[in-house]
């Protein structure tokens, strides 16, 4: 450790991290003799305490014993004796009120709150606590569905929306199905908060919508055209998976229920379009051209199903989409404390994921912080 250079370690518990970690604070605190300037992050407090009991406990054997200060000096591979081990303690002890040996959540709170003007964000922050959480989350969402002889237009429309994409689904709480309703659209909120551009097919496939279909679906006749399609060399339970999925395409106008085949078509839809997909029936089943057009073709009225719907006419689309933004808004102002740890929009319904076109993974974004030493 005679160079300052980055260094990874990946190894299980108990393999010596921490021992690591504190060595390498250690030569960083002996090579600038700048304490503040050093960022230990761990997950837990009690990691934290730990990582800094740990530091002290080491330099103050080193101080007092001149067996143990040449051992340590050997293994970071500096000159330092027990006067030096001591000069050093008494560095970090008395910078302890400016040591960043914290949580993540602690540190990036830190950030946060030094940045909040410019990230938009006014008010006194506060670190959401876990107890806490749930009440504020139905406080913010209260907020949204229930004010009392305020924005009734947008109140309408908002119900308006939550029956259009809830219809058909079943649930015992009507609480939660609002909750995920809500977290679904304001992660669309987030990609495009323009009012503008909701609900309008032509911006949103600008190359048209490649789920549409010219007429309505025949569910009968799709689902005999993906039978015909089948190979002959399928065994007895995939014929009976295929059969399955073939009564659930008939009965799909109304009651929109898929079955296992039919959700893992989802999962590969580009694959089936493009006319070459391999999907789980059984077993791994590579699709042969006409089963995937078959399947194509039952995807894609599925699909266009759904989006008909939500993209129905409606006399005030502009004002509908208008209200909708409206309503969200509260989600970004307070009482909604952003949280720091793993705070990632809710993911997408596969439906939705599919029909604009969006991937599984987000992509993240930070901004440059000041140079600092780091372990």
């Amino acid at each position: 450790m005679n160079s300052l250079q980055n260094i990874a370690i990946s190894a299980s518990a108990g393999s010596g991290k921490t021992y690591t970690l504190t060595n390498r604070f250690i030569y960083l605190l002996h090579a600038f003799e700048q304490p503040e300037r050093i960022i230990a992050l761990t997950f837990t407090r009690t990691a934290a305490g730990e990582f800094f009991h740990k530091i002290i406990e080491k330099l103050c054997d080193a101080a007092e014993d001149p067996t143990k200060a040449a051992s340590l000096s050997k293994e970071l591979a500096i000159t330092a004796d027990c006067a030096r081990y001591h000069q050093l303690l008494h560095l970090l002890i008395h910078s302890m009120h400016k040591l960043n040996l914290q949580t993540l959540d602690s540190f990036f709170f830190r950030v946060v709150s030094s940045f909040a003007l410019e990230l938009g964000l006014s008010g006194s922050l506060k670190l959401l606590d876990e107890s806490s959480e749930p009440r504020m989350r139905n406080e913010v969402r209260d907020s949204i569905v229930h004010r009392p002889g305020e924005l009734t237009t947008e109140l309408n429309e908002f119900w308006h929306a939550f029956k259009q994409a809830t219809y058909g689904q079943e649930a015992r709480s009507i609480e939660k199905v609002v909750s995920e309703f809500i977290e679904q659209l304001y992660a669309l909120y987030l990609d495009t908060p323009d009012a503008d551009r909701w609900g309008q097919a032509a911006t949103i496939w600008p190359q048209g919508c490649p789920w549409q279909t010219s007429v309505a679906p025949d569910w009968e006749q799709l689902a005999n055209n993906l039978l015909a399609a089948l190979p002959d060399d399928l065994s007895k339970a995939q014929i009976n998976d295929f059969n399955s999925a073939a009564n659930a395409i008939r009965n799909y106008g109304g009651n929109e229920k898929l079955n296992t085949l039919l959700n893992n078509a989802l999962a590969v839809a580009p694959d089936i379009l493009a006319g070459q997909a391999t999907i789980k029936v059984r077993k791994e089943l590579p699709l042969s051209s006409a089963l995937c057009n078959a399947l194509a073709d039952c995807l894609r009225a599925i699909i266009w199903h759904h989006l008909k719907r939500r993209a129905r006419k409606h006399p005030r689309r502009a004002s509908h989409f208008t209200g909708l933004s409206r309503q969200l808004r509260p989600y970004r102002a307070p009482p909604r404390t952003p949280r720091l740890r793993g705070s990632h929009p809710p993911p997408r319904t596969r439906l939705r994921r599919l029909a604009d076109g969006r991937s599984r993974s987000d992509d993240a974004a930070t901004d440059g912080l000041p140079p600092r030493r780091s372990i």
